[in-house]
């Protein structure tokens, strides 16, 4: 018999799902786009935006651990 706490309930992956996506959005519209250009290359866009999204993603399992007092996660994720 499945235990229904071993699942991800659809509000908490709909919660992180979002703050994945906003994260990485906003570290996408935070970068510099002039003269002096950072980053230069397309490699550099690609690897702020992998960074930025893997960030956002580690961000957003916080607030769904800590609200189902799932503490092994959030010592995992620390």
């Amino acid at each position: 018999m499945s235990n229904n706490n071993d699942v991800i309930a659809p509000e908490m992956l709909v919660l992180i799902i979002t703050a994945t996506v906003i994260g990485t959005i906003a570290r996408f519209l935070s970068m510099k786009l002039d003269y002096r250009q950072y980053p230069t290359y397309p490699n550099g866009y690609f690897i702020h935006l992998v960074t930025g999204g893997v960030a956002a993603a580690l961000g957003a399992f916080i607030i769904p651990t800590l609200m189902t007092k799932n503490f092994t996660a959030v010592t995992f994720l620390a």
